[in-house]
């Protein structure tokens, strides 16, 4: 689906998932398994999206 405030200019591999525990599995296997650049979670539906970093956050 297209959004008209989407500023890609190509198509892009988003994962949604249904659950933060599963979310967490997910991301951390594609990081270590696939070497993957992992971003999120994010918070959507508000004016800017909000991505979340705890603590022990890498700056990668």
């Amino acid at each position: 689906k297209l959004y008209p405030f989407c500023r890609l200019s190509d198509t892009a591999n988003v994962l949604i998932m249904p659950a933060f525990h599963a979310a967490s599995i997910s991301t951390k296997m594609l990081a270590e398994l696939g070497g993957a650049t992992v971003m999120g979670p994010m918070l959507t539906g508000l004016q800017y999206p909000i991505q979340i970093a705890t603590l022990g956050s890498k700056d990668s």
